[in-house]
Parts: C-alpha cells; structure tokens; sequence
C-alpha cells in the first residue's frame, strides 16, 4: 500500500541551519505518525539531493523518516536524468508557443503549463514508480507535490498498486490549488493537449 502525502515542495526542504515553520512541525508530525501507524518499509518523496544543494536547504523528510527508523529515498530525476528520459520542463513548452500569435502571453503560459501536466507528467512519474519497483507489494509513504496527487494516484492504480491519501495540501496556498484547477479543467476542454 502507498500512503500518498501532498505538499508545497517547500516543506521538504529548508535553509541549512533554520528553524522548522509551523508547516514543517506539521509536515514531520504526519511523517512520524504515519510511520508508527503503518510500518512502512520506506519513506519515498518526490525530491532530489542536486535541487536541495542548488536551493541551500536541507531535506525535512530524511531525518524525519531515520528518526524513526525507517529508510528514506529520493526519486525525482536530476537535471541529467530529466533529459535522458525525455522530461522537458515548462519553459522548453513556453518556448515553443512563444512565436504564435494566436495566443496572448497568458495563454501561452496556460498552454504550457497544460503541457507540461499532460506530457511531462506522465514520464516523471513513471521514473517515480520506475524507482520503486522493488517495493510496489509493500507499504511505502509516497510524499509529492499537491497537484500530482491524482495524477500518481491513477499511475499506480493502472500498475495494480493500492494507495490512499493520508494527507494533502501541507503548505499549500490557495493560489497554488486555484492555478492548478485552472490547469486541469483547461486539460478537460482541450483532451488533444494529452495525445
């Protein structure tokens, strides 16, 4: 079973040395507590060690899951690995709208962003789940940006992997769901975007 968390990126990691915010006290407390109820084999996260160093933070989730005596892993692709897998990033979609003059800049930005849901998505995700093959039959906390919480559902549904949500929207303002339902319900009146 894969027990999803969803988050705002920025409670997984923070500047080398500061003190915890109030969403990382609350973001490790759902860690440690559903680890003592579950006994995961793993604490897995959508996060990278190469992201942590280039933003000057530390990881939250990795001591929090030692603490507690339970292995801890990255499994976002690096920026080298990102490439070797396909995955392009919404400024390389941005940049292939940039010369049509059909769409205003906002739409453009939509579009792109649409884009990188339905096309890049899929393929970072899979390299997710590709990472954890060897534990798909055990119980596992699977932390990932709120917005993919879905989208990582439906992956590991269709691979025959049972999950629940335990928790979702740590950090997570309201601007950044607003954004993200804007994103989804564009992908709705535009379903060619995902082929």
């Amino acid at each position: 079973m894969f027990y999803i968390v969803g988050v705002s990126h920025h409670v997984q990691g923070k500047k080398i040395g500061e003190l915890d915010t109030q969403n990382h006290t609350k973001y490790r407390a759902i860690i440690s507590e559903t680890i003592a109820r579950f006994h995961p084999v793993l604490v897995a996260e959508e996060m990278n060690e190469e992201q942590l160093r280039t933003n000057g933070e530390e990881s939250v989730t990795k001591p929090t899951a030692e603490s507690c005596g339970v292995k801890h892993c990255f499994c976002d692709p690096d920026e080298k690995t990102r490439k070797e897998i396909g995955y392009r990033d919404r400024l390389s979609y941005l940049f292939d709208l940039w010369h049509d003059k059909t769409l205003s800049q906002s739409q453009r930005e939509e579009q792109a962003t649409a884009l990188l849901v339905a096309k890049s998505w899929p393929i970072r995700e899979k390299f997710w789940l590709d990472h954890l093959k060897d534990v798909w039959d055990k119980n596992v906390i699977f932390v990932c940006g709120n917005a993919h919480v879905e989208t990582f559902i439906e992956r590991l549904t269709m691979n025959r992997i049972l999950s629940t949500v335990i928790e979702r929207g740590i950090g997570v303002d309201p601007q950044e769901i607003e954004g993200h339902n804007r994103i989804v319900a564009y992908l709705e009146s535009h379903p060619e975007l995902r082929s």
